[in-house]
């Protein structure tokens, strides 16, 4: 069995050594490391150059992370993909425990572990190596993986702290990633509906908070998961598990109503009222229902008197 860590880069020389350090600091090697230089106007290449020996490096036009990931599962050649991001890190056991679930589960479609955040440019320090011996992996259906995917996702946020087997890329038509709407929010949706997901609590990845980034941003942020749902919608509709499908309503209605709360705090209050009005199409229950015609009243008040929801994380 061999693995494939493939990272998507763009102008990320503050902190590419950092990432690709822990890749090389692995307890079991990965057999190919694949990178990406989206476009990079700043060292990030030159930084890459001097890694040449142990990686693989593949220059690119600036086209964005989905079509750069969908690049490097098309150049990745291991049984199993590692992704990460460019400026996250790696506990030097994490390939090792992801390698070893993929061989206890080897029908799943996706393998999470946990993580912790982190801030600033440097290094992260890991204060101890994680007790040796097997910890209490969880075993996801599709439904119970739904659920919690789309409703607590700083678990399972980011693909820095996700594997998946090359043939499930395969029954994505080797483009899993959607260039036009929340790539990888639109990949683990669109994955799950396949099979099981595995999950490792353990926090095995650092994962930097970046200023000023697209996932501070509640607008852009829940803009793109109304997008990917919507682009999911006749899929999940095909799926032979009501249970899904009623997930999937259940969940479309909450990004829509989330979406609108933001686009209010931003003072866009009529593209929030057309959110509310798909909702209330797509809600699927009494209490959703209830949710989403308050809410829908609301944008009719005075603007002084609307709720002020925040459009931005506020940075701490």
């Amino acid at each position: 069995m061999k693995i494939s860590t493939v990272i998507a880069t763009y102008n990320s020389a503050a902190t590419i050594a950092a990432t690709l350090e822990s890749v090389l600091q692995q307890t079991v090697a990965p057999d190919e490391i694949v990178v990406l230089d989206d476009g990079s106007t700043d060292d990030t290449l030159s930084i890459l150059r001097s890694y040449a020996s142990r990686t693989r490096v593949i220059p690119g036009k600036h086209e964005g992370v989905a079509a750069a990931r969908n690049a490097l599962c098309k150049s990745a050649r291991g049984d199993l993909i590692a992704f990460l991001d460019s400026d996250d890190i790696w506990h030097p056991t994490y390939l090792e425990r992801q390698i070893g679930l993929f061989a206890k589960y080897p029908k799943a479609v996706a393998f999470f572990t946990g993580h912790v955040d982190f801030r600033g440019k440097g290094k992260y320090e890991w204060e101890e190596r994680l007790p040796d011996g097997p910890a209490a992996d969880e075993l996801m259906d599709s439904v119970l993986f739904f659920k919690r995917y789309n409703t607590s996702t700083g678990t399972f946020g980011s693909m820095s702290y996700c594997c998946v087997p090359q043939s499930v890329i395969q029954r994505m038509n080797g483009e899993p990633f959607q260039t036009n709407g929340a790539d990888d929010f639109y990949f683990l949706n669109w994955a799950l509906l396949s099979g099981p997901v595995v999950y490792d609590a353990r926090p095995l990845v650092a994962y930097r908070i970046a200023e000023g980034s697209i996932s501070s941003d509640r607008v852009v942020n829940y803009g793109e998961r109304v997008r990917a749902f919507e682009l999911l919608q006749e899929r999940y509709a095909e799926s032979s598990h009501p249970g899904l499908i009623a997930e999937f309503k259940k969940a479309f209605a909450s990004h829509r109503r989330l979406f609108s709360k933001y686009l209010m705090g931003a003072g866009e209050t009529a593209k929030a009222r057309t959110q509310l009005k798909c909702a209330l199409l797509t809600s699927g229950s009494i209490s959703a229902i209830a949710k989403s015609t308050m809410m829908f009243s609301l944008t009719y008040m005075p603007s002084a008197f609307q709720p002020k929801w925040p459009a931005r994380y506020r940075q701490t």
